[in-house]
């Protein structure tokens, strides 16, 4: 990212609705339930939820574009 598009991102965060200044983007996460997969079924089970979830991941810039991605636990 250039140092422009950095200045760019910072305004339209600092000009949102609910501002969040020198912020250039934004990372969230959340587990989403599943129904227990038949293969690996343990690489799905969640330590902070109970049952099985994709830990799903959505990040922002400025333009307001995301970019999904889920994980899951080393088989």
């Amino acid at each position: 990212m250039t140092q422009i598009e950095r200045q760019t991102a910072k305004q339209k965060f600092r000009n949102a609705p609910h501002p969040f200044p020198d912020t250039i983007g934004a990372i969230d996460c959340t587990h989403v339930k599943i129904l227990a997969p038949r293969v690996h079924e343990e690489a799905y089970v969640s330590g902070h939820h109970e049952g099985h979830s994709l830990n799903i991941q959505a990040i922002r810039d400025q333009s307001v574009a995301s970019f999904i991605n889920y994980t899951k636990n080393k088989l």
